[in-house]
């Protein structure tokens, strides 16, 4: 026997023209009072655009997390000890940002640009501890947030 698949879509009409949007319409509420020959004003709108903030790293922070990168591991220090001291060291810079200069150090780690020696070395890292320090600079607003808390009492 043959089987035979079933679809849906098979005594739908084909569609042979391009998808038509209709235009918005927009139904007015009835009102008492005859309509003034005045032109109405536009409303206002809120444009939010991009803080003017500070987000660039310090330099000397900067030059610590290439020093860092670019660290060997010690005598008698094994590679794995030497990632993971590599990766609680940043971890411990990437503390220091304020949560906009964190959010721009984890856009630029993320998409690296040609020629940037920071993103290069921290994308040489295992994914795994990458993926942990980019989170770690993900939840600086959060630990901000909990910082500047004030603590419950009862």
């Amino acid at each position: 026997m043959e089987s035979k698949t079933f679809s849906i879509f098979a005594d739908a009409p084909l569609r042979t023209r391009p998808l038509r949007i209709p235009e918005p319409r927009f139904v007015g509420a009835p009102s008492s009072e005859p309509a003034s020959a005045q032109p109405v004003a536009p409303i206002a709108r809120l444009v939010i655009g991009p803080r003017p903030a500070n987000a660039e790293l310090p330099p000397d922070l900067q030059r610590s997390m290439l020093e860092v990168l670019g660290s060997k591991p010690g005598a008698g220090e094994t590679i794995e000890i030497a990632y993971r001291r590599c990766e609680s060291q940043l971890g411990a810079l990437f503390a220091k940002l304020s949560p906009l200069q964190a959010r721009a150090l984890k856009l630029r780690l993320e998409q690296p640009r040609e020629g940037d020696i920071l993103a290069t070395r921290f994308n040489r890292l295992v994914v795994q501890r990458r993926q942990r320090l980019l989170a770690f600079l993900g939840d600086a607003r959060r630990r901000d947030a909990l910082n500047n808390a004030m603590p419950i009492t009862r």
